[in-house]
């Protein structure tokens, strides 16, 4: 629908869109416990789709993105952050908290990205 989940589609009118509503509604979660019993070790999931018309598509325990055998790349978390921190953030503050973050390890203690937080 929106193309992302972030927090700009977890808040306000977001929640009452009825395109939104109206996926929330026919949304099932159903708990695998042969999955879960791999959990956290191992983050699984299974999905099913069933059209109006009965015809069903599944997709068999994929893995989430970004597992700690898959780490991200240096570039996917940097977009990943200047997206959801350009959400709330001025570009400058986004900017300013990058750069502290990327750089924490040289600084003097936590207080100079307290600050900017």
């Amino acid at each position: 629908m929106h193309g992302r989940l972030g927090s700009a589609e977890l808040i306000g009118e977001n929640l009452r869109d009825p395109l939104t509503l109206r996926l929330a509604e026919a949304v099932e979660p159903v708990e695998d416990p042969a999955l879960s019993a791999q959990f956290p070790a191992q983050r699984f999931a299974r999905v099913q789709i069933e059209t109006v018309d009965g015809k069903l598509y599944e997709l068999d325990e994929t893995t989430a993105r970004w597992e700690p055998s898959h780490p991200p790349t240096d570039e996917e978390l940097l977009e990943k952050f200047r997206w959801l921190a350009g959400a709330r953030l001025s570009e400058p503050a986004t900017a300013e908290i990058e750069e502290r973050l990327w750089n924490c390890a040289s600084l003097p203690d936590i207080q100079a990205l307290i600050e900017i937080l």
